[in-house]
């Protein structure tokens, strides 16, 4: 997911195949590989290379992106949700969380992150129904974090010693991540 954030960035979107994605007891561990072709925009220096198709805009380039994300959870999720002990829905969600977060750490700077999550997540689209929960929050002491509300849960609290959320839980109020963040160290 945050290979596809990054594209975004680039004003790309890799095209995946589904014959690279690797699940399964013979790898390692499950993996997406993109295969060579991509889309773009029509201003991109690649624009010309066989492998590449132009789309007209930027909000074209983030609906491919939401579709390739969306296309690899519902294949993942075809070939484990049977073996998976949680709903489909909070299986989903990881995939949206995913994404969500990759567009946020994937990035150089907050305002950039802000503006390509609410670009690819805007909410109410076939692929994800949920809008991008990404967000500035400032803490006590003036300094502005991102923040995000997670739709999936990590199950975190159940091996915190404490048994608190994470910093993301959608159990986590404003309130509690802006005391949090408060508290960090950093500049």
């Amino acid at each position: 997911m945050l290979s596809a954030a990054v594209n975004t960035r680039r004003q790309r979107s890799p095209r995946r195949a589904r014959r690279c994605s690797q699940h399964g007891h013979r790898s390692s561990s499950p993996s997406l590989r993109a295969s060579p072709g991509f889309w773009c925009l029509p201003g991109d220096p690649a624009a010309d290379d066989p492998a590449a198709t132009p789309v007209p805009d930027e909000a074209a380039l983030a609906a491919v992106l939401r579709a390739q994300v969306r296309g690899h959870a519902d294949h993942f999720l075809a070939r484990y949700r049977p073996a998976a002990r949680l709903p489909r829905r909070s299986l989903l969600g990881a995939f949206f969380d995913g994404l969500d977060t990759g567009l946020w750490l994937g990035g150089p700077d907050g305002e950039q992150a802000l503006a390509d999550a609410s670009a690819v997540l805007p909410g109410g689209t076939p692929e994800f129904r949920d809008a991008s929960t990404l967000h500035p929050l400032t803490d006590a002491r003036g300094r502005v974090h991102l923040t995000r509300r997670s739709v999936s849960c990590c199950y975190y609290f159940h091996l915190d010693a404490a048994g608190e959320a994470c910093f993301t839980c959608a159990r986590t109020t404003d309130g509690e991540r802006r005391r949090q963040a408060t508290e960090w160290d950093e500049p």
